[in-house]
């Protein structure tokens, strides 16, 4: 029959624990084993958190069992698959150890090498986190003091921005000023040229009124002669119409003393 050399899982949830088993091929996994070689603990993180019974492994891989592959890791660790290796070589016992011997310096070399290189490797990261740190650091410091930079930029621009504005505020009150000033001035000036205008208007009105009330004298003194005149002339008339209405009444008169007369006369002829 098949024989495997593998896994038989045991423990409980989130706890595994392995029995390395030889067992037939065609069986489950949890199933009868034909023999236990050894264990395997996931949970111990290091390199004895297995062990493996070489000699009856090499029974049975004598046996035409076949590992799988977890089983084969740990045998080429302990050195076992070498060891199979040179006894598949038909070497003696006496060489098979010597060589085993020689695989063991290699190894226990090669490991100090592993850990030695991942202690370089450790340090280097540790190194380079530490500048990535030191970097992460200068970053924030340039950070906060270009805020802080731009923080007293806009306070400068704003205490900036208010003393413009205060000085512009000043400006408009100053420029206010100055043209309420102007303005003054300007009201001033057009004062005393309206005085000034007023005051040649009024010396010119003084002189028309002068003239005017010259010219009203002289138009009245005019009137008063053409008055005068005009009365002179009605008495005139007056004067000859009844100098006329004398001269009629005194015709009539004298008509009227002829007619008497020729009464007279007449009379005296009777």
């Amino acid at each position: 029959m098949a024989t495997r050399i593998r896994l038989k899982r045991l423990g409980r949830k989130n706890r595994p624990f392995y029995r390395i088993i030889v067992i037939d091929s065609r069986k489950r996994r949890d199933g009868a084993a034909i023999e236990e070689v050894g264990w395997y603990d996931p949970i111990l993180n290091n390199d004895k958190n297995y062990i493996l019974q070489e000699d009856r492994i090499l029974h049975w891989l004598s046996q035409g069992a076949q590992p799988s592959d977890v089983v084969k890791n740990m045998m080429t660790k302990t050195g076992l698959s070498h060891r199979w290796h040179l006894m598949k070589l038909g070497l003696s016992g006496d060489e098979i150890e010597k060589n085993m011997q020689k695989w063991q310096l290699d190894r226990e070399l090669t490991l100090k090498q592993r850990s030695e290189k991942a202690l370089e490797k450790s340090a280097l990261q540790k190194k380079e986190a530490e500048i990535e740190k030191e970097v992460g650091e200068e970053v924030k410091v340039a950070i906060k003091s270009e805020s802080e930079d731009e923080v007293s930029k806009d306070e400068s621009e704003t205490d900036t921005g208010d003393s413009s504005d205060t000085d512009d505020g000043t400006t408009d009150e100053d420029s206010e000023n100055d043209e309420e000033s102007t303005d003054e001035s300007e009201d001033e000036v057009s004062k005393d040229e309206s005085e000034t205008d007023t005051g040649d208007s009024s010396d010119t009105d003084d002189g028309t009124a002068d003239e005017d009330s010259e010219n009203d004298e002289e138009s009245t003194d005019e009137s008063e002669d053409e008055v005068s005149k005009d009365e002179s002339e009605t008495d005139t008339g007056d004067s000859s119409d009844t100098d006329d209405g004398t001269a009629d009444e005194d015709s009539e008169n004298d008509e009227e003393s002829t007619d008497e007369s020729e009464d007279e006369v007449s009379k005296d002829e009777s």
